[in-house]
């Protein structure tokens, strides 16, 4: 690619750089001698660019004297791969980190626990012989002090298997911090019960079985008053 070469003439006074005011820069162009201020601050608003510095260039005149000339480059910053995005969510999940009482509170909240009822429930589980336990005891005792738990300690991950929590549920609410993320996914029973029914004829609070019904057809009329009184004169 050709170089822009900056030199004394072109970088005189008197509208410094002016050449490069509503240049459309791209990457692989190369700058000799100097950079425009402007290409700087193209890269840093683009986010998607940035300039390098590459090895110099060493010429020999006819008389000997050798001439330096420093070189930079625009290149593009690297497209991250799938692989190394979900790398970066992982690190970025694993720095989440909530309060102790946050987490006790949370786990008192969806399981009714506190950490001495975790402690205990884990000291309660029975082994066979040989069998060693889910979790070093006495090393929870001490993670459980800490002021404040990051979601990458492994422990996180074990105390919630025992509680019956999953990763997702975890991540949602280290990232939250709303301990309904714990709770048990369940029915939807937004549905009130005596809610009106647009599909009930017109019965408010009333279902299907409640609504009255209509006398049969070969059913006779229950008498009038009129017809007691007739009965009654005869």
């Amino acid at each position: 690619m050709e170089e822009n070469m900056i030199t004394e003439e072109n970088n005189n006074t008197g509208g410094i750089w002016s050449e490069y005011d509503d240049y459309e820069f791209t990457a692989g162009e190369i700058f000799s001698n100097e950079y425009p201020p402007q290409a700087a601050i193209w890269c840093n608003e683009t986010q998607t660019h940035y300039i390098e510095e590459l090895e110099p260039i060493e010429e020999a005149t006819e008389e000997g004297e050798v001439i330096t000339t420093r070189r930079w480059q625009i290149k593009a910053v690297p497209v991250p791969t799938p692989e190394e995005l979900a790398q970066q969510e992982a690190e970025r999940v694993a720095m989440l980190n909530l309060t102790a009482a946050d987490v006790e509170r949370a786990i008192y909240k969806a399981k009714g626990m506190d950490f001495e009822d975790v402690i205990a429930q884990l000291e309660a589980m029975p082994l066979t012989e040989g069998q060693s336990p889910v979790v070093d005891i006495k090393a929870l005792k001490i993670e459980l002090k800490a002021n404040n738990f990051y979601r990458g300690n492994p422990y996180i991950d074990i105390v919630g298997t025992l509680l019956g929590f999953s990763k997702e549920q975890l991540d949602e609410f280290f990232e939250t911090n709303d301990y309904t993320k714990l709770l048990p996914a369940e029915e939807d029973t937004s549905e009130a019960v005596g809610e009106d029914d647009p599909n009930d004829g017109g019965n408010e609070g009333l279902n299907n079985s409640e609504a009255p019904e209509a006398p049969a057809e070969d059913e006779p009329a229950a008498p009038t008053q009129d017809n007691e009184s007739e009965e009654v004169e005869e």
